[in-house]
């Protein structure tokens, strides 16, 4: 029912009840009191429907936006550890490949200062080479076929040592790198793990931020649509109460209120000591004004007229 049809409604009403006092028709001067009443009641569950419908629909519309406001937080910071996670890898795998030109280069320039060295030979096949050379300057070759055959092993097993002690020097030096390049590699991965558990944090203190920020929102939404329902539950019980103790005093409608812009029902004070109904001022919501109950009725025929 729409308020102005409510209030002409009971505005008739009262000015039949005062007819059917004078009249002497208490009972159907009851009728109009509790049919007054009736209405009171109406208007006051239809303000509640309404409320009610805009809450839902207001806690509905909240509940979408923290819906996709967290699909949005998600998605960011997906992306976000993914572009990590990317350029984590490539740091990685551009270290690789720095350590593999670096360990190739390094590799060959080991074995080249080693390929400079000459084997030092040992006391003894010193003392046979210089023999060698004398017998061979005296002419004595059978002497130095024999000195020959003793000194060509000698200096073939002290070449193979020195070779192996070259092959385990280069095998020390590159085993060296390898650690190093292992070494390096770990921290690496070390700084990308902490990095990433950094990320992670951030995320978990920016989601539960978020949470929090929207769990107030809607207790906030909540506690305006509790104080709308009891304000409304209030007003109405108090029309009630001044209809049922006092007719002469009765109301003449509840003040309409919109619950879309606010959620906040307003009050106003619709009864005078006069004993009159009290209107609402329409230039002046805040103000009231009190009128004869057929001085209304009969401004709003000759407005109907028109």
């Amino acid at each position: 029912m729409d308020t102005s049809l409510g209030t002409n409604y009971i505005l008739e009403l009262d000015e039949l009840r005062q007819q059917y006092e004078r009249e002497g028709k208490f009972l159907k001067a009851q009728e109009c009191v509790n049919r007054m009443r009736e209405c009171t009641l109406n208007e006051g569950r239809r303000l509640q429907e309404d409320s009610k419908k805009v809450y839902n629909r207001e806690r509905a519309e909240l509940a979408s936006s923290h819906q996709l406001e967290l699909h949005t937080f998600a998605k960011k910071w997906d992306s976000k550890l993914g572009d990590y996670d990317e350029h984590a890898k490539e740091c990685l795998v551009q270290l690789e490949q720095k350590h593999l030109v670096e360990f190739a280069e390094q590799e060959k320039s080991i074995r080249l200062h080693m390929m400079n060295k000459r084997p030092r030979f040992s006391k003894h096949v010193i003392q046979l080479r210089v023999a060698l050379e004398k017998v061979v300057q005296q002419r004595k070759y059978i002497e130095a076929d024999e000195i020959k055959r003793r000194l060509l092993p000698l200096e073939q097993r002290e070449v193979e040592e020195f070779d192996a002690l070259l092959e385990e020097s280069l095998h020390k030096k590159t085993q060296m790198l390898k650690v190093q390049y292992q070494n390096e590699y770990a921290v690496l991965k070390q700084k990308v793990r902490l990095g990433k558990e950094e990320l992670l944090a951030q995320r978990k203190g920016d989601y539960e931020r978020v949470l929090h920020r929207q769990a107030n929102a809607m207790r906030e939404l909540d506690g305006k649509a509790k104080v709308l329902t009891s304000k409304t539950t209030d007003y109405v019980q108090r029309q009630i109460r001044v209809i049922v103790q006092n007719p002469q005093r009765s109301t003449a409608a509840l003040q309409h209120f919109d619950p879309v812009s606010s959620m906040t029902p307003t009050r106003s004070r619709s009864v005078q000591r006069s004993g009159r109904p009290t209107i609402l001022n329409p230039q002046n919501p805040h103000a009231t004004a009190t009128k004869n109950t057929s001085v209304i009725l009969a401004e709003r025929r000759s407005q109907n007229r028109f």
